[in-house]
């Protein structure tokens, strides 16, 4: 197992390598290029990301907590069984990639975009999502308590059976959404639009 903490590898490129169990613990990976590379389990705790390739890079079962990936290309990405609580993904662009079961509580996804991605059964309560985009994602079955999704597009997003309690859904776009068996207990809708959201089930 690579043990790369603390390192400076910003601009490296590392595409198509095999990192399982890598330790880059507090090291500089900004403008990094992963691309197809596997680091499942790996320990990337308070690391930085900036605008780093990540494009199906296989990062299930890894240690996210507190990392920094700002701008970062993370299509088809995996992050399954993750922990990325307080990490940053704000102005990430997240698609089709496989998100479920992560847990990234207190994280930050302002302007990012999750398209068409898998977060079922994930844990983002506490976080901040605002001017992001969920299109055509899947989050069903995930904690999703006092998020603030603020101006961000939740079109044909599959939120079934979610907890948003006290979440925030202001100036947010809902059009085909649905949130069947959904709570929403002290969630506040001022101002959302959508075109037959469906909160039936």
């Amino acid at each position: 197992k690579a043990q790369l903490s603390q390192a400076t590898l910003a601009g490296c490129h590392f595409n198509g390598s095999y990192c399982v169990g890598a330790a880059f613990i507090s090291s500089d990976l900004s403008k990094t290029d992963f691309t197809q590379s596997i680091l499942s389990g790996s320990n990337l705790t308070k690391a930085t990301l900036k605008q780093a390739t990540l494009t199906g890079v296989d990062l299930s079962n890894a240690q996210l907590v507190n990392a920094n990936f700002l701008e970062a290309d993370m299509a088809r990405i995996s992050l399954c069984d993750s922990r990325a609580d307080n990490a940053t993904f704000v102005g990430a662009k997240i698609g089709n990639a496989k998100l479920m079961k992560l847990s990234a509580q207190s994280s930050k996804w302002d302007r990012a975009a999750v398209v068409r991605s898998d977060m079922s059964g994930s844990n983002l309560s506490n976080s901040s999502f605002l001017n992001g985009s969920l299109h055509g994602s899947i989050v069903d079955a995930s904690k999703l308590l006092t998020v603030n999704f603020s101006g961000s597009k939740l079109s044909d997003l599959q939120a079934d059976n979610c907890d948003l309690s006290g979440s925030v859904l202001e100036g947010t776009n809902l059009d085909g959404a649905t949130f069947k068996a959904s709570n929403f207990n002290k969630t506040k809708f001022k101002a959302s639009k959508g075109r037959g959201p469906n909160f039936q089930g």
